[in-house]
């Protein structure tokens, strides 16, 4: 299915919310339909990715935290270094952990100054 306009992509998607709710419609929304809408409202897209972005990192985060329960479960747990902590700079390592020098702030923060 082509829609060529804002209007015709506004109005399948309020077709596509008579069966649900715009949450819902957010989460499901295929790639294809998505694609015919982010030219229109590039906002969107742009908040879309920031979405994912951060569904990614929270993912990671929840799998260290699963990793570091599961080793303080087995009593094999280090004690974490204090500077070890999610970041919001957007540098998470592969567990979601950015690890700025032990007690500076962290640098790649935006806004932040080295």
């Amino acid at each position: 299915m082509k829609l060529e306009t804002a209007e015709e992509v506004r109005k399948f998607l309020v077709l596509c919310l008579k069966t649900r709710t715009i949450t819902k419609l957010a989460k499901v929304m295929p790639g294809w339909l998505g694609d015919q809408l982010d030219p229109h409202a590039p906002h969107l897209a742009e908040l879309k990715e920031t979405a994912a972005r951060l569904d990614r990192e929270a993912e990671r985060a929840h799998r260290a935290y699963a990793k570091a329960l599961g080793a303080w479960i087995a009593a094999d747990a280090e004690q974490p270094r204090p500077s070890a902590r999610p970041c919001t700079c957007g540098y998470p390592d592969d567990e979601g952990v950015h690890h700025p020098t032990d007690g500076a702030p962290c640098y790649m923060a935006e806004g932040a100054s080295r």
